[in-house]
């Protein structure tokens, strides 16, 4: 089990992190649904979704919190999405999620 005979470290949550999962990226993306990057990650990346939406595949974690819409009269901006990238394929996972969030528009 992870934790188990490695150097993890606590996350506040009092699960025991490995070795593996300090580092962390954090993105700030809108107007992606939290649902589409957890398909990709599952679907291309080789994740598998784990309870609370979290996705977690060989070398790498990533959790998603989504904010609140800003609202200005009769206004709402689509709220941001924050996504917590971990492990040592952290790079890997990120430039992934950042080729698959890219919207073209104008």
């Amino acid at each position: 089990p992870a934790g188990v005979g490695d150097a993890g470290a606590a996350d506040g949550t009092g699960r025991h992190l490995p070795a593996c999962r300090r580092g962390m990226t954090r993105l700030e993306l809108r107007n992606v649904p939290a649902d589409l990057l957890r398909s990709y990650l599952v679907g291309e990346f080789g994740g598998t979704l784990g309870a609370g939406g979290d996705v977690d595949g060989e070398g790498w974690a990533v959790r998603f919190t989504e904010g609140e819409p800003v609202r200005f009269g009769p206004h709402t901006v689509v709220p941001v999405l924050f996504v917590e990238i971990e492990g040592e394929r952290e790079a890997a996972a990120t430039a992934f999620l950042t080729r698959k969030s890219m919207r073209g528009g104008g």
